[in-house]
């Protein structure tokens, strides 16, 4: 965390500004999973810096610092044009994805602000951002999600789910009711199986929300 140290090495011309540990962490990425601020200013000024390099999982600086919360770091990586902000895990989160799942509301307004951050990114089975706070029945992060002019409210996993059909599934009522107040959102989209909202909710004999899709 030593600033001033850091910048006499980085200055001297033989320095490995992008070696690696055993786990292949960059010196970017500790610091951004730190939250040191100066530290990864210092280190994106620097000519060889390789802001993208990932871990063995092929975690990112980006992704590092927005599941650590550290909003700061987030904000001055994302300020940099040379940042993938849409970069995959080796599960193909972005770090919109992970911080949906498994981070704050206040992390995931930060990252939106940017507009090259995909708000509809997809991991390996096609979950976007959307899916899984519906899933998660977040109601703060749908919100979120549902109040950018981006969002596809109707888009599907690699299984037909749209997130109105995981929340019928849920059996979440509060998430429905979100998901029903869009203006875009198809009551009547297939799913899996062609499976419809309302053919689901008679299946499962839940006449509330029957009730409320008609």
């Amino acid at each position: 965390g030593r600033v001033d140290v850091a910048r006499v090495l980085l200055a001297r011309d033989d320095v490995q500004v992008n070696l690696a540990d055993h786990r292949q962490c960059t010196p970017l990425l500790i610091a951004a999973r730190e939250g040191r601020e100066e530290m990864v200013k210092l280190l994106l000024e620097h000519p060889r810096i390789q802001v993208n390099l990932p871990t063995q999982k092929r975690i990112s600086p980006l992704h590092m610092a927005s599941i650590r919360g550290r909003g700061a770091v987030v904000r001055r990586i994302l300020n940099d044009e040379r940042v993938d902000v849409n970069a995959q895990d080796n599960k193909e989160h972005t770090a919109l994805n992970l911080v949906t799942g498994y981070g704050s509301e206040k992390m995931m307004e930060l990252l939106l602000e940017n507009s090259r951050v995909d708000v509809n990114s997809g991991q390996c089975q096609g979950w976007m951002p959307l899916h899984v706070s519906v899933d998660r029945q977040s109601a703060k992060k749908m919100q979120i999600l549902l109040n950018h002019e981006g969002v596809d409210v109707n888009a599907k996993t690699k299984d037909g789910d749209t997130p109105f059909l995981v929340a019928t599934r849920k059996y979440s009522e509060l998430c429905l009711r979100l998901l029903l107040e869009h203006p875009r959102v198809d009551v009547n989209v297939e799913g899996h199986a062609g499976m419809t909202v309302l053919a689901t909710a008679t299946q499962h004999k839940w006449k509330n929300i029957r009730k409320d899709i008609r």
